[in-house]
């Protein structure tokens, strides 16, 4: 009898612990970044047209490049410097544009994608 009502009281303190982890981990998470309205594609750096490096090896403002997208029509991008948004440029870099309503290119950034399909294939 006494071992019956353990495993009841165990069963009970189990139940009563998940619920109260469901519970805990039911919460409303916030859009860190609004993204209405942009779309992202990815596009390769043909040119740097303004470069935004300083005398003293800084970099302040943005990058203007050239930037050839996959169906191979061209555009001018601002490539700011930042830490969410941006990246160094160089010709040749593949990366990811994003590209506003107003059609506006206005960032890039590194295409993170690209080691996936370059990388060597191991047999």
């Amino acid at each position: 009898m006494k071992s019956l009502v353990k495993r009841a009281l165990l069963v009970l303190g189990i139940v009563v612990l998940a619920a109260c982890f469901l519970q805990l981990n039911n919460v409303e998470k916030p859009q860190l970044v609004n993204t209405d309205g942009r779309t992202f594609e990815r596009a390769t750096v043909t040119e740097i047209l303004r470069d935004n490096l300083q005398e003293n090896g800084s970099r302040i403002g943005d990058q203007v490049v050239t930037i050839r997208r996959g169906d191979g029509t061209t555009s001018e991008a601002h490539c700011p410097n930042g830490l969410l948004f941006g990246t160094v440029c160089e010709p040749g870099m593949a990366v990811i544009v994003m590209t506003s309503r107003a059609g506006e290119l206005t960032s890039c950034a590194w295409d993170r994608t690209s080691w996936a399909r370059w990388r060597p294939h191991s047999s």
